[in-house]
């Protein structure tokens, strides 16, 4: 999991092209207009 800012468009690019995709906050952080939360699963691109 992963918080950056919305003013950083490139790291989004970024994180999503290495298969992340938008959540909500977690842990401490609360819903806030200035950032972006992002997850990739530990399981994400390998075959089972």
């Amino acid at each position: 999991m992963l918080e950056t800012g919305y003013l950083q468009p490139e790291a989004i690019a970024l994180y999503e092209r290495l298969g992340y995709s938008r959540r909500g906050p977690f842990g401490p952080y609360t819903e806030d207009p200035n950032s972006v939360f992002m997850h990739k699963s530990a399981v994400d691109g390998y075959a089972l």
